[in-house]
C-alpha cells in the first residue's frame, strides 16, 4: 500500500513516474483529487498522514472512533500538514429519523468532517428514498 500511494504521489507531482523499471508519461497531468486512506490499523493512520489527505473509517460508534481522530490530527501536526479530513462510512436506521441525526451530531462531534450514508439500496427508487432522508434527517443535523 505504501508503495502505490508513493507511486500515486509521484504521479501527481510529476509527467514522468517509473514503477517496476517501467516508464509512465502521466499526461496530461490532472489536478490531484483527494486521497483518504482507509481502515482502523496504527498504519491506516500513518499512511494517511503520510500520503493521503485524511482517513476513512467505517464505524457505526463514534465514541469509537474519537482516539483514532485525535491520533491522526496529532500525526497531521507533527508532520507540519493541516487538519486532516475524516470521511466516515456509515449507515443510519432510515426507521428512527432522530436517532439517525443524533448518531450524525454524534460523528461530527467526535470530529468527523464528512459523513458517507452507505446502506443497501433494491433499486433506483429506493436509492433515491436514502437521498431525500439524508438531505431531510441528516443534513439538517450537521454544522
Amino acid at each position: 500500500m505504501d508503495e502505490t500511494l508513493a507511486f500515486l504521489a509521484d504521479c501527481f507531482a510529476n509527467d514522468v513516474v517509473e514503477a517496476n523499471a517501467q516508464k509512465f508519461l502521466f499526461l496530461p497531468r490532472p489536478a490531484r483529487p483527494p486521497i483518504y486512506v482507509g481502515g482502523d490499523a496504527q498504519h491506516a493512520l500513518a499512511r494517511a498522514a503520510k500520503w493521503g489527505d485524511g482517513w476513512m473509517p467505517m464505524a457505526r460508534d463514534a465514541a469509537a472512533l474519537r482516539a483514532g481522530i485525535t491520533e491522526l490530527r496529532e500525526r497531521f501536526a507533527a508532520a507540519g500538514r493541516g487538519a486532516p479530513e475524516v470521511v466516515v462510512l456509515t449507515g443510519f436506521s432510515r426507521k428512527d429519523p432522530s436517532a439517525a441525526a443524533a448518531q450524525a451530531r454524534a460523528f461530527a462531534d467526535a470530529g468527523a468532517t464528512q459523513l458517507v450514508f452507505a446502506e443497501r439500496y433494491a433499486d433506483a427508487a429506493d436509492f433515491r428514498r436514502g437521498l431525500d432522508f439524508a438531505a431531510e434527517h441528516l443534513r439538517p443535523a450537521l454544522p
